[in-house]
């Protein structure tokens, strides 16, 4: 059973290529690190920004910059890394060796077959580099355009693996969020409506990149569970 606590953060749950999950003791100390920092943070929302899809919510636009502004900003993380012949969207180094890599797939799914061949490509090059592929659970999918979630990436998995070499290899992160029933649910979210109505355009569409940046830095007291 979660605790209260538990209750009013993210949650990360991890998987192996197979979908069995794996328990936090058994990740790298890189996972481990990603853990602590995105399970502090508030989900952003702008409810009712999406009229023809009044059951969307969540602002991915939103989510995804946040992920890349707190996920860059820890010690020896670092995003958009040329690696592969291609590039990864974070990675982190120890004794300047790259020892995570990891993919955040939360919009198009078009990309999600590429990005798994370059994580794997990376492992098998450097078996002491772990990998990973951070989306979202089936109950967050259902609340913006996410077109793969966890589940999906893991089922993607099983079709590839006759092809694809290391592919046992990768680790599934999947973010979930409490559901609105729950001891701290309202504490959790970052209603962008309410909160910055001024903001919408940063929520609802792709903005620059170096505003949404500033944005976040100027607020980013609001976006963390205290």
């Amino acid at each position: 059973m979660f605790s209260a606590k538990v209750q009013l953060i993210m949650r990360l749950r991890f998987m192996n290529a197979y979908g069995s999950e794996i328990h936090l003791d058994e990740l790298s100390d890189s996972l481990k690190i990603v853990t602590k920092r995105v399970e502090s943070l508030r989900l952003p929302i702008f409810p009712g920004g999406w009229p023809k899809d009044p059951t969307r919510d969540v602002s991915s636009v939103m989510l995804n910059a946040l992920l890349e502004y707190e996920i860059s900003s820890m010690r020896n993380w670092t995003s958009e890394i040329s690696v592969a012949g291609g590039k990864i969207d974070f990675g982190h180094y120890q004794r300047d060796r790259l020892s995570h890599a990891m993919e955040v797939e939360l919009g198009s799914s078009s990309r999600l077959d590429s990005d798994i061949l370059k994580l794997c490509l990376i492992q098998d090059s450097n078996p002491s580099t772990s990998v990973s592929v951070m989306t979202v659970s089936d109950a967050v999918k259902k609340r913006f355009h996410a077109e793969k979630s966890a589940n999906d990436v893991i089922d993607r998995i099983s079709t590839l693996r006759p092809v694809v070499q290391g592919i046992d290899h990768l680790i599934v992160v999947e973010l979930d969020v409490p559901d609105n029933s729950e001891r701290g649910y309202t504490k959790h979210i970052l209603n962008g409506k309410n909160k910055f109505p001024k903001e919408k355009g940063l929520f609802l569409r792709k903005a620059k990149k170096s505003d949404i940046k500033y944005f976040l830095k100027k607020n980013r007291s609001k976006f963390r569970v205290s």
